[in-house]
This record gives C-alpha cells, sequence and structure tokens, in this order.
C-alpha cells in the first residue's frame, strides 16, 4: 500500500475515534455521526480491497467495526474505541509501505538531472516508480505562433512512460514528485503545461522536489531561479554546493527547504569517465584530430547578435587554419526556439549555418553540430572546451580539461580563481595562438590548477549523487509518518 493512502486510512480512523467519543453529547445528531463513521469504515475497505494482495484480516476487522457501529446502542463507545485502534495497529504492522514515486520531465535533454535518481528509486523494492512526460510550449510573441511540444517519445525504451493525459494524479495522490522545473508561467521561451505548474502539483502530493536541470555558476550573487514563485511551492530545493546556500537563503527560500547534495547532472560524466568510454559517432569524421568542443548558450545568438554570428565564423575557420584539430558545436537545446522568440529576423542565417555545418560545406571544414540529447558523448571525446562562463563549464570541470573563456576576464563574481582557465580575448596569448600550441605540444601550463578543483565547490561529485538525494528524500518522508 502506497504510504500516502496509508497516512489517509491512519488519519480517517483517527477522525472516527473522535467521533465516537463525542457520540453521549450529540443526542439529536447521534444517528447521522454513527453513519458518518459506517461510511468512513465502508470508504476504507473499499481502498483496502483495491490493494493486490488484500489484508483479509484486516478487512475483516474492519467489517467487525461496522457491526459495533450498527449495533451502537448495545455496546459501549470504549469497545468500539479499542477495536478501532487494534485495526490501526494492524495496519501500521502488517500492512506493507511502498512508495509512490512521479518522475514529471519536461525536455528529454534535461532528464539528467533526474535520471541517477530514477536508477536508485528503481532498485529499491519499496517504491512503485513512474516516469510522467510533461507537455510543453515554445513560446512566440504571436500567440498563434506558440508551439505545442511532446518528448516523450525521445525516452530511452528501457524507461517505461505514462501518458500524462490518462495518469491520474487526484487519484494517485504520489508520496513524492520530482520535477526539474518550476518556471510555471514565468519563462520566457517555454511553458509547460498549467495543469503541472507546482502550485497544481503540490495540491496532491506532500513532497514535491525541485532538482534544478542546469549546474548553478560557482559565482557570489544573485541566482534568478531562486526568486521564481514556483520554488515557494517545492518542499525541498536540491542545492549543489554550499557557496550556493546562504545565496538561496538570501533570496528567500526558507532553510528547510535546502538539501545540499550536489547535482545529479555530473553523475553521467563521471560514470562516462570512469568506463573510459571514448567511442562516438563522430570517430570516423574526428580521427586522430585534437578535439575542441565550442559551447553556445541559450541566448547567445540574441545579444549583439551580428557579433555573436561573425564570431562564430571566426571560430569555425578553426579547421582551415590549423591541422589536426576538429571542432563540435554544441549549442543550448533552446538556441531555435530563443532565435524565433527575440530575433526572428535572424532565424534563416542561423538555420543556414546549421544546414551547411551538417552538409559538410567546403566553408566550414573538420565542424561537427551536435544535437544529440546527451551532452557527456561531447564533452567526453574533447580535449579542450570554448565557452562563455555558463553551466557546461561546470561539467567540464570534472574533466579537469583545458577550458578556453569567451572572454577577456573571468567575471568578478565568480568564485572559480582566475587561473584556471585561458581567455580567448587575451592579449599576452591570443587564443588562436594557445591553440595552435596545444593542438601540436599538448600545451596546457596551468593544468594543475584545473586538479580537483570541482571538489571545491559541488558536492558529491563521485557519481553517487542522484543516489544521496533518493535515500535522503526517502528517510524524510518516512520519517515524517513515525
Amino acid at each position: 500500500m502506497f504510504l500516502n493512502k496509508k497516512k489517509k486510512i491512519l488519519e480517517i480512523l483517527d477522525t472516527i475515534k473522535e467521533a465516537v467519543y463525542i457520540l453521549d453529547k450529540t443526542i439529536n445528531t447521534r444517528e447521522r455521526l454513527v453513519n458518518d463513521c459506517i461510511d468512513a469504515i465502508e470508504f476504507i475497505l473499499e481502498l483496502l480491497r483495491n490493494e493486490k494482495t488484500k489484508p483479509l484480516e484486516i478487512i475483516k476487522l474492519s467489517n467487525r467495526i461496522i457491526d459495533i457501529l450498527q449495533d451502537i446502542n448495545n455496546k459501549k463507545p470504549i469497545n468500539i474505541v479499542e477495536n478501532i485502534e487494534f485495526l490501526q495497529s494492524k495496519i501500521e504492522i502488517e500492512i506493507k509501505t511502498e512508495l509512490n514515486i512521479v518522475f514529471m520531465p519536461y525536455k528529454k535533454s534535461m532528464w539528467d538531472s533526474l535520471e541517477t535518481i530514477y536508477e536508485s528509486a528503481i532498485k529499491d523494492e519499496n517504491c512503485v516508480v513512474k516516469v510522467v512526460p510533461i507537455p510543453y510550449y515554445e513560446k512566440s510573441e504571436k500567440k498563434e505562433h506558440t508551439k505545442y511540444m511532446y518528448e516523450g517519445e525521445e525516452f530511452s525504451k528501457d524507461i517505461v512512460v505514462e501518458d500524462y493525459n490518462t495518469f491520474d494524479l487526484a487519484k494517485e495522490e504520489p508520496d513524492i514528485i520530482f520535477v526539474h522545473n518550476v518556471y510555471d508561467d514565468n519563462n520566457n521561451i517555454t511553458q509547460i503545461d498549467e495543469r503541472f505548474f507546482t502550485k497544481n502539483l503540490k495540491y496532491y502530493t506532500d513532497m514535491l522536489i525541485y532538482v534544478p536541470y542546469y549546474i548553478p555558476l560557482a559565482k557570489m550573487g544573485q541566482n534568478v531561479l531562486y526568486t521564481l514563485p514556483g520554488i515557494k511551492n517545492v518542499d525541498k530545493v536540491i542545492i549543489a554546493g554550499k557557496f550556493a546556500e546562504q545565496t538561496a537563503i538570501d533570496m528567500g527560500i526558507p532553510k528547510h527547504k535546502i538539501l545540499t547534495l550536489g547535482t545529479p547532472k555530473l553523475d553521467s560524466i563521471y560514470k562516462k569517465l570512469i568506463a573510459l568510454d571514448k567511442i562516438s559517432q563522430w570517430d570516423d569524421e574526428i580521427k586522430d584530430n585534437k578535439v575542441a568542443l565550442l559551447n553556445t548558450g541559450c541566448l547567445f545568438f540574441v545579444n549583439d547578435t551580428i557579433d555573436r554570428y561573425l564570431l562564430m565564423e571566426c571560430i569555425f575557420n578553426i579547421g582551415r587554419y590549423i591541422k589536426g584539430i576538429t571542432v563540435i558545436w554544441r549549442p543550448h537545446p533552446l538556441t531555435e526556439a530563443s532565435i524565433k522568440r527575440y530575433t526572428p529576423e535572424l532565424y534563416e542565417r542561423y538555420k543556414l549555418m546549421c544546414e551547411s555545418i551538417k552538409n559538410k560545406s567546403i566553408y566550414y571544414p573538420n565542424i561537427i553540430l551536435d544535437e544529440t540529447d546527451d551532452y557527456t558523448t561531447a564533452l567526453n571525446k574533447s580535449d579542450i572546451l570554448i565557452s562563455g562562463y555558463g553551466s557546461l563549464i561546470n561539467s567540464f570541470m570534472i574533466t579537469e580539461k583545458p577550458i578556453v573563456l569567451l572572454d577577456s576576464q573571468n567575471p568578478k563574481e565568480s568564485l572559480i580563481p582566475d587561473e584556471s582557465f585561458y581567455y580567448f580575448y587575451d592579449s599576452k596569448e591570443p587564443w588562436y595562438e594557445f591553440l595552435v600550441k596545444f593542438v601540436q605540444d599538448n600545451y596546457d601550463p596551468i593544468k594543475k590548477n584545473r586538479k580537483g578543483l570541482i571538489n571545491k565547490f559541488y558536492e558529491n561529485t563521485d557519481g553517487t549523487c542522484g543516489e544521496k538525494v533518493f535515500k535522503v528524500i526517502k528517510n524524510l518522508v518516512l520519517d515524517k509518518q513515525k
């Protein structure tokens, strides 16, 4: 029996006990009160009979209490109370408790923020686990251009996906719901279906968990997601590192909601590094070349659009002028949606660039466009990262490979030491000169500065984050019932 159902039954029995105690004081409404108690026991019986393994002795005892209630004038109320307390004891001890756990992702590419929690949950024989991908909409300034999206079919066949249309939250009343989106209606690019806003999910569960789909930057100052209205509806927020705790509290998240356990997104990277799986779909194209991973964020092409496109053209020329290098470009999954939302007049230019790369245009030699859901393959395959100061840097730090920051300096609010990065606009050693030496001679004078760097900022970076999140949440739920 699911924990919430068991809890509901025990609470109903407590209410019946209270009613029995006042029967002698309710002469005018006595009969109605007795009938209400009988109806409540009948409701409990219906729940018990719907269990896969029917608790026959408990059902028999419940029927006995109905008989006593129906013959109330010949029985003392205390006898009923004793029977109810005995029934409660039998339910608590003899009915096996299971947790009904539901994961509600919206984008397949962001599933890695929940995946290792899910993997831990399905291994627990006392848990029933469901994955219910939810639909969302890509926004545009014109409402008629809002695009409905659903990615449930893209999940691995190893994951049994439930249809959100037939999944009945009111009937399920999950003990735990995990989400990676708390934007509700506060996202300018995408919006999940209103039925699955945090305020609506919270109505059906006592444990709504927010696991951010991003790895927060190791920096001081405000993180806007901590101020989202949806945060107030969740019971726990998984925080990636101690550096983010005070920021979260300053932004209004109560301390009792915060669990600083790390980010499950790092688990998959760690596991792939341990497996040393270097095989990829790009091997024939890369051959023996060094691989530079170029990362562009969600709004990369929205800010200073013309300069950004020219910058991309400049970087893509690497393959022409540096022998022995291949560039894997991985744009953020919402890049296309953000361009259509904010700079639709440049959308065709973006699409032309992407199509030219995919079609192996002579203008883009040794460039690979990575549009896969799993970014860890590109991370594992690459030898160096070129990126703005974004969340992928945090993922890449676990590899301890060199990073070229698309800037002239480290942001002032960054907690990562300046000497951990190379800089694209470094006047002393321009990015191009550095890259030539790196490709030809493995030039990397600050290599020692990156050793163990990620462990200074994030918790549980050894592949155990998802497992620990699951165990902590499970124990919290079970402890609440004691």
